[in-house]
């Protein structure tokens, strides 16, 4: 295959992704706001100019809160939200509000068992703001707590790290 084929073939796929419905490109985070798995940052400025990017969450001035205020637990910067029925979660989220001082995060998911004294735990993979974005206030989230049914007297908590605050709710029937 010649030069010029191929060089024609590179036009022609970048081409096909340019104009691929909901393509490729659009997958890419763009200014203001990175997603990595569940895990979502976005500078406070995009969400108030893109209010819906993260549904369920609302600006009070430049902190988020859920918009549902059933079983929201805050702790300095960091909230949690548990959704469902009775002992039965549902869904399980987290944010944490960044002044912008902050790099990297992680989400730390833990929950005691109703009668236990130490608490089991899930980790997520970092998220950072991107470097554009570095130093500018915004939120960490993250909707992939552990979910399922929890003993009634169970705790289930949130922590992001590095970070400052551990919201708890308590499982109740």
């Amino acid at each position: 295959m010649g030069m010029r084929s191929r060089g024609w073939m590179i036009t022609a796929l970048a081409a096909v992704m340019a104009s691929a419905p909901g393509g490729w490109a659009a997958a890419e985070p763009g200014p203001g706001i990175v997603r990595s798995g569940s895990l979502v940052w976005v500078s406070v400025e995009y969400l108030r100019a893109h209010p819906d990017a993260l549904p369920g969450i609302e600006l009070r001035g430049d902190t988020p809160h859920f918009e549902a205020a059933s079983a929201e637990r805050c702790d300095r910067q960091a909230c949690i939200k548990l959704e469902g029925d009775g002992v039965f979660v549902d869904r399980f989220s987290t944010t944490y509000y960044s002044n912008g001082s902050e790099g990297p995060k992680h989400a730390h998911f833990l929950w005691t068992p109703a009668g236990a004294g130490t608490p089991r735990s899930m980790y997520h993979y970092d998220i950072a703001p991107s470097v554009a974005d570095t130093g500018k206030p915004g939120v960490y989230y993250d909707t992939q707590g552990p979910t399922g049914a929890f003993a009634a007297g169970s705790t289930a908590c949130a922590e992001w790290i590095p970070g400052s605050g551990v919201p708890c709710a308590d499982i109740k029937r």
